[in-house]
């Protein structure tokens, strides 16, 4: 099962929403109103829903099927608590869009959402401009998509033995380490590319301008 998690930044794409359709819908917050107002299912709405009227979350109620409200003042965001509640779903790949606004606390938290992935679900972050997602170890298959630029950070300590085929700038048994900025704005040169390391964790961002 795919599951969109929505969160609540205020340059949610209507576009890439209908793109990235799912078998079901998780709102968080301000997110529940955006697909209500813009007639996507809204399967579950989860948040302290601060970020919207009174007059809006009469909104939010009427159409969604479920809504799951919590306090203010808690231990785990809004989105993290929608993340957790979709793990539980068994998914196999969960959407999550709306957490790369203009607060960059926000989206340090959202990057720190994949550490709650301890299966191997896949997990992509989305918006306009981007796709975020993180690699364990082993062989993968990367396909060139929507985006002109790919680069690679080290989401642990390090990352052993990355290489690369198909991609501009080549990796040969290279090792990774957090402080560096070698692999940033790398480029396909292929329909698509493979890529393998032998251990650690890899963030990935596929970017455009």
């Amino acid at each position: 099962m795919i599951i969109n998690v929505v969160g609540g930044s205020p340059n949610l794409d209507k576009n890439l929403l209908k793109k990235h359709l799912a078998e079901f819908s998780i709102g968080v917050d301000y997110g529940a109103y955006f697909l209500a107002t813009n007639n996507f299912i809204l399967d579950l709405a989860i948040g302290d829903f601060d970020s919207i009227s009174p007059q809006q979350f009469k909104k939010v109620k009427r159409h969604a099927n479920a809504i799951m409200e919590h306090q203010i003042e808690k231990d785990d965001t809004d989105t993290e608590l929608a993340l957790l509640h979709a793990l539980t779903l068994n998914p196999t790949k969960i959407n999550i869009f709306g957490v790369t606004g203009k607060r960059l606390d926000h989206f340090i938290g959202a990057l720190n959402l994949f550490r709650h992935v301890k299966t191997e679900v896949e997990v992509n972050i989305y918006d306009t401009y981007n796709r975020i997602y993180v690699l364990n170890p082993g062989t993968h298959v990367l396909k060139k998509m929507d985006y002109q630029y790919i680069s690679f950070f080290a989401y642990s300590e390090n990352v052993k033995k990355m290489s690369s085929n198909g991609l501009k700038y080549e990796l040969n048994e290279y090792n990774l380490m957090g402080k560096d900025s070698l692999c940033v704005s790398n480029e396909f040169m292929k329909a698509q590319a493979e890529l393998s390391f032998d251990s650690g964790k890899l963030l990935v961002i596929e970017s455009n301008d």
